[in-house]
């Protein structure tokens, strides 16, 4: 939340009387397959860990949402199989409403493994799909998914529009409820067979009109890849030999390719918004920003196009990925982030969501007036502490 100017005003915080600090946290790592050298069995042993923690915060109401998924499943004739050596973090920031992160959420990976091009992929032998052939297949598979959930939430906006006897445009679109007060911080144990965020393939979610939006930021992670997929302000970092990496870049309206395209699409920048309003340039849901039928998706005022980045894995010097909305990054920058993980670690804390917490506690102090998600995931370097990061 917080991208959106519309429908938000200051009562929006006071009203709460405070900041929302309860937790949900939520902890797990991956498995040990045959050909995987990256992780073990054991949670206290594996290199693999990982952790996601969120807080409304000042917001009076909580819209992000994420999916930790340390292993994939594989559609087969009887059922499915699982990808162990595979895994997929995602943190999604709602605005103007939680149906479209939710939504996404919910179904981003039925989309996603149902592709072609991941179908494409699995048939491929371990070491085809370590080459670029298989790399490029994945990153096909993960653009194409956001065209196809951004396509599967318009179609709802539209039935549900139609139903009332409206049309697709702004004013047709209402504003849709969020969630409220978090009441109770929830922590699981999670291992490779289980999600927050994995359904069934023939899970939907209600039908709801809102104006909401969300950014995405994503992370694959393969045996001998990181791929990162990203479309908004939430960001994604690597930590590689005391490094801190950015595996995404901020869409912005102000950055000169983003305005550029939101003038040829009719639109205009004000207070660094998007027609004064939406702080972003791309991201799904938001579709008073993409009204023109007769123009492509990508060239929208408000744009569904993600932006990739392919990193090969280096297991002597990885240490952990960070992914986060920007509640995280408004009040830290890559390598501060990097440097606070560091420090809880050297610490002596090893449990993945206390460091989460830690770094929610943290932003929050420094004070981050936005709802808040970070995801952390160690790597084989880290396994056994951070190395010291680089002036």
């Amino acid at each position: 939340m917080g991208n959106s100017l519309e429908g938000f005003s200051e009562t929006n915080e006071s009203s709460i009387g405070g900041p929302i600090t309860e937790k949900e946290t939520e902890r797990g790592y991956m498995m040990k397959t045959r050909d995987d050298r990256y992780s073990s069995t054991g949670s206290e042993t594996s290199e693999v860990k990982f952790a996601v923690s969120s807080m409304q915060g000042w917001r009076a109401t909580m819209e992000d949402t994420h999916i930790l998924a340390p292993s994939l499943q594989i559609p087969t004739p009887g059922g499915y199989e699982t990808l162990h050596d595979h895994a997929l973090f995602c943190v999604f920031d709602g605005h103007g409403g939680n149906f479209t992160s939710d939504f996404a959420g919910d179904n981003f990976l039925r989309i996603f493994t149902q592709r072609p091009e991941w179908e494409a992929y699995l048939s491929m032998s371990a070491s085809e799909r370590r080459e670029v052939p298989g790399v490029k297949l994945v990153k096909s598979a993960l653009f194409g998914a956001f065209f196809d959930i951004d396509s599967e939430l318009r179609t709802l906006y539209k039935k549900k529009i139609e139903m009332y006897g409206g049309s697709m445009n702004p004013k047709s679109m209402s504003r849709g409820r969020s969630r409220r007060k978090k009441v109770h911080a929830v922590e699981d144990e999670r291992d490779s067979q289980s999600s927050s965020r994995q359904p069934s393939p023939q899970s939907m979610p209600k039908v709801v009109v809102d104006r909401s939006g969300s950014t995405a930021v994503m992370v694959l992670l393969t045996p001998d890849h990181i791929i990162c997929c990203n479309a908004g302000d939430s960001r994604a970092i690597l930590c590689r030999d005391g490094g801190a990496m950015p595996l995404s870049f901020d869409h912005k309206p102000n950055s000169p390719s983003e305005l550029s395209r939101v003038k040829d699409a009719g639109g205009f920048v004000r207070y660094r918004r998007v027609d004064g309003d939406l702080a972003v340039s791309r991201g799904l849901g938001d579709f008073r920003f993409k009204m023109n039928d007769a123009m492509d998706p990508t060239l929208q005022k408000v744009s569904i196009e993600p932006e990739l980045i392919v990193c090969p894995r280096d297991d002597d010097n990885d240490e952990f990925l960070v992914l986060a909305c920007d509640g995280i990054w408004d009040v830290m920058d890559n390598q501060e982030c990097a440097e606070e993980i560091q420090n809880v670690m050297d610490s002596g804390e090893s449990d993945m969501g206390n460091i989460c917490e830690n770094m929610l506690d943290t932003c929050l102090k420094r004070n981050s007036r936005d709802n808040m998600t970070i995801c952390v995931v160690t790597l084989p370097s880290g396994a056994d502490g951070i190395k010291p990061i680089r002036d």
